[in-house]
């Protein structure tokens, strides 16, 4: 499966996919094929992507709600006997042939969704799920109410309300009477912006009396007045693309929360002003600029949280209860909850690790047993055996039964540890669906402890109690004449403990600590959780302390500068952040003392220059600041070292945002890579996997989409998710 695949399995009996899914040649390679009895409902996250025959002939699964998701694959729910309805965000694009072929039950599948071009499949889909009817299929003639030209693209009103919109943008109109829907406002029940409308204009959608939710996609800015006063309008999706929302944009409607989005950085006058029913804001990310009051008058509205601890900038706004999400009860309780999880997760780790020793001690005192009795046993009866060789063998069989006593023993605790991190990880994620509106991140972070809980696979304790009980009787076996019954038993004793794949969770994926600012505000700690978890890794963001051999290997992400005092130089008037210095070096001390891989980045490479006596240049020369500041983009000169193995010797176009520069390079590092103006851009450490880059691989995971033409970042993450792979190998080896 893909990095960044995940899914759960809720006691109810409901599957939960997240990530992108890869099609698949049979359903029993699903992770999830063993459970296919107790699953009811499928439930996809935004952004997912259901594979092809991922849930092919699944006998008890009912629902699919397919929300969020981007593409179904071919026969992904064919043959599934109970299924009786399929529910289609907006979001979806893509549905392949057959998706829901042979399913007797089903009767129903509720689509809205983008143009005709993207829909090719659905009649026929109809026809094979035998009966099935469609609520909404914008590409059936039939259910076309009303359709015309808009600029350089199109929209479509079908039969159960739905207006889709394609094209390039809405262009502004005088009022709601202009717009070319007008005439069917009545009919309006939702709203879905494809991918491409980058703009939605003045009046856009204003007095559409039934409008209930709206979906927009790609667009950047929300016109004045775009969705006022319609009354009905309950719920509007906003992607992070959306950067502006015009004057009263929102009035009147009827939303009950509201979020404008964490991007958003200007918001217009009373943009929701008359909301009657409103009664939740969370405002995006500070600095953000606002017009006058973004409220104006919401009777019901009950609590205004901001993102930002800093209330000071949204004080003259006059904002009613205002307050941090992050002092919010719900957010307290949620955080605790997350904290509990993820020191379940560090026990589970370190007892998983003292399972693994026992493994290898057990390992050790099984090839001893056999390398004896190999030797003692010159013929299959033992003719010719050697007492002193068998007395030996026979110590050496009471040690590997102390040895696998000890494994069942570490065994239970290690399920017992389990059992207690997956009830916190419950309540976690009980605590964290209720903040997800506004917080994805807990939701995230949930999901990377429960991923890891569930990768951890050893022999169960019953196993391990019996294979001990059996060794114990190995000494008199070998010492009373049946030393070959003794070896035949010691050989299988390594297949049914898994001992010759060094057992219990070695193949389960590395967990990767990303170390940064709060993750409400730091976009760069969000991303390269994002980058590790599709690179396959497991990220555990900021925990409180190191957790001893429970991660295995660091992140330092980008963020402010750091104190000069660190490196021998004089603090300027700008701000330092000694506490997450001190952190930082705390967490890098652990990691290099275990010799554990580091990878620095922007103020983490900086960071690791420092703590190895290296120094800084406060700024870059004037010539030098617009090339590597401000995520400007330019080229890299590879030297030498990693970044040569990932993107080769002709290099890579980077985005950079650092003014500071690496100044005297520390102790046994070296420069590996330099920008075009001679600027440091990666250093590697001669001897330890320790190894930093200026640039930001954060921002590059979507390089098809930047205008410019810049290098695929996730192939730095991968290429160090695959290094602590290696590391954690070779130390479990050395063990």
């Amino acid at each position: 499966m893909p990095g960044g695949f995940h899914y759960r399995i809720t006691e109810e009996g409901d599957l939960l996919l997240f990530g992108v899914q890869g099609d698949l040649n049979d359903p029993s390679e699903a992770p999830y094929y063993a459970e296919r009895e107790r699953i009811r409902r499928v439930i996809t996250a935004r952004g997912a992507v259901v594979g092809a025959r991922a849930l092919l002939g699944f006998p008890s699964l009912r629902v699919a709600i397919l929300s969020g998701a981007r593409s179904v694959g071919e026969r992904a729910l064919a043959g599934c006997p109970q299924l009786t309805a399929v529910l289609c965000d907006p979001t979806i694009h893509h549905i392949a042939e057959n998706a829901f072929a042979h399913c007797p039950s089903l009767t129903m599948i509720d689509y809205a969704g983008p143009p005709a071009a993207a829909l090719s499949a659905l009649p026929s889909q109809l026809a094979s799920g035998e009966g099935a009817r469609l609520r909404a299929v914008p590409s059936a003639e039939g259910d076309t109410l009303a359709e015309g030209a808009l600029g350089h693209g199109m929209w479509r009103l079908t039969a159960d309300g739905t207006l889709t919109v394609a094209g390039d943008s809405i262009p502004d109109y005088g009022s709601f009477r202009e717009t070319p829907w007008f005439a069917h406002r009545a009919s309006i029940r939702r709203a879905v912006l494809s991918e491409g409308v980058h703009r939605v204009g003045t009046h856009a959608f204003s007095l559409a009396p039934a409008l209930q939710t709206v979906a927009v996609t790609d667009a950047t800015e929300i016109g004045d007045f775009a969705f006022a006063h319609c009354a009905s309008l309950f719920r509007a999706d906003l992607f992070p693309t959306v950067r502006s929302i015009g004057h009263y944009a929102f009035a009147g409607c009827g939303l009950l929360a509201a979020f404008p989005g964490a991007s958003v950085c200007q918001l217009g006058r009373g943009v929701y002003d008359e909301c009657s029913a409103l009664r939740t804001l969370l405002l995006p990310f500070l600095p953000f600029t606002a017009e006058g009051d973004p409220i104006g008058s919401a009777p019901a509205l009950r609590r205004t949280l901001c993102l930002e601890g800093d209330l000071q900038a949204l004080r003259p706004l006059h904002l009613p209860h205002l307050q941090p999400l992050a002092r919010h009860p719900l957010h307290r309780r949620t955080s605790r909850a997350l904290s509990r999880a993820t020191n379940g997760r560090e026990r589970v780790a370190l007892a998983l690790h003292a399972v693994e020793d026992s493994y290898r001690e057990a390992d050790t005192a099984r090839l001893s047993v056999l390398s004896r009795l190999g030797n003692a046993l010159h013929t299959e009866e033992g003719a010719q055996s050697t007492p002193r060789e068998l007395a030996a063998a026979a110590k050496d069989a009471t040690r590997l039964a102390r040895s696998l006593d000890r494994l069942a023993t570490r065994t239970e605790g290690l399920f017992r540890e389990v059992a207690r991190a997956r009830s916190a990880v419950q309540e976690a994620h009980a605590q964290a669906a209720l903040l997800f509106p506004f917080d994805g991140a807990y939701t995230e972070g949930v999901l990377d402890v429960s991923t890891y809980i569930e990768s951890v696979t050893v022999t169960p304790p019953q196993k391990c109690r019996a294979a001990a009980t059996r060794a114990a009787r190995l000494p008199e076996e070998i010492t009373g004449g049946v030393a070959g019954e003794a070896m035949r038993t010691v050989s299988n004793m390594a297949t049914l403990l898994g001992i010759d794949s060094a057992g219990g969770g070695s193949a389960a994926p590395p967990c990767i600590l990303v170390l940064g600012g709060d993750p409400l505000r730091d976009a760069a700690v969000a991303a390269t959780a994002r980058a590790v978890r599709r690179a396959g890794g497991i990220p555990a963001i900021n925990p409180a302390s190191p957790g001893e051999g429970s991660y295995d290997a660091l992140i330092l992400c980008d963020g402010g500068p750091i104190d000069p005092y660190l490196y021998g130089a004089v603090r300027g008037t700008g701000p330092v952040n000694e506490g997450r210095d001190t952190r930082d070096a705390a967490f890098f001390d652990a990691f290099f003392l275990y010799g554990k891989p580091i990878l620095g980045v922007g103020r983490g490479c900086e960071l690791v220059n420092v703590l190895l006596g290296g120094t800084l240049s406060h700024t870059l020369p004037q010539a030098s600041l617009a090339t590597h500041s401000g995520g400007a983009v330019h080229p890299v000169l590879c030297e030498a070292g990693f970044l040569c193995d990932i993107y080769g010797k002709a290099g890579l176009s980077c985005i950079s945002a650092h003014e500071a520069s690496i100044g005297t390079v520390g102790q046994e590092l070296a420069v590996v890579a330099r920008a075009q103006d001679g600027v440091t851009e990666a250093i590697a450490h001669s001897r330890l996997p320790i190894y930093g880059v200026m640039f930001n691989p954060e921002r590059m995971l979507e390089p098809e989409s930047s205008p410019e033409a810049i290098s695929d970042g996730t192939r730095l993450f991968a290429w160090f998710v695959t290094a602590a792979k290696k590391s954690r190998r070779e130390k479990q080896n050395a063990r």
